[in-house]
């Protein structure tokens, strides 16, 4: 008998555990939820190259001193996005796909570069994480982008 009840204890912690969003509309009520997301790291290629608004010192690879330092998900499939530097805010699209959502440019001369990716496992209750590759950095080699995004304390 205790050979069947610790497996399964073993599983259910672990499906409980896993709050991640199970349906396109899951994770798209998860961030239109939140008025406000904040950038909380920069990964490239794996590599934590921003976090907490420092940047993290490596000796080869990408760093980023200008990124959307928030971004806001509405309900009508726009997008807004605010930038470290204190540019002007940018204007996205999102959308959903059968199994993620996508964000790209709102102006449609654009959109053939490329945009972002959101997994349904990288929407938590309180987090979430965006990805793009791209050749721009080290061309031909492509570069794998993901910015970490959470709701701040007060909300």
């Amino acid at each position: 008998m205790r050979k069947i009840i610790i497996p399964f204890l073993l599983a259910w912690s672990f499906m409980a555990c896993d709050k991640s969003a199970k349906t396109v509309e899951e994770a798209s009520d998860r961030l239109v939820k939140h008025p406000v997301w904040h950038i909380d790291k920069i990964s490239v290629n794996d590599r934590i190259v921003m976090k907490d608004g420092q940047s993290i010192p490596s000796f080869d690879g990408v760093q980023f001193d200008r990124y959307m330092s928030t971004i806001s998900f509405n309900s009508d499939g726009t997008v807004r996005g605010n930038f470290n530097k204190g540019t002007a805010q940018t204007s996205l699209l999102w959308t959903k796909t059968t199994d993620h959502i996508a964000i790209s440019s709102a102006d449609t001369a654009a959109r053939a570069g490329g945009g972002w990716k959101i997994e349904l496992t990288s929407v938590l209750p309180n987090s979430f994480a965006m990805s793009t590759q791209t050749t721009a950095y080290d061309f031909p080699r492509t570069t794998n982008i993901v910015l970490h995004y959470v709701i701040p304390e007060d909300q």
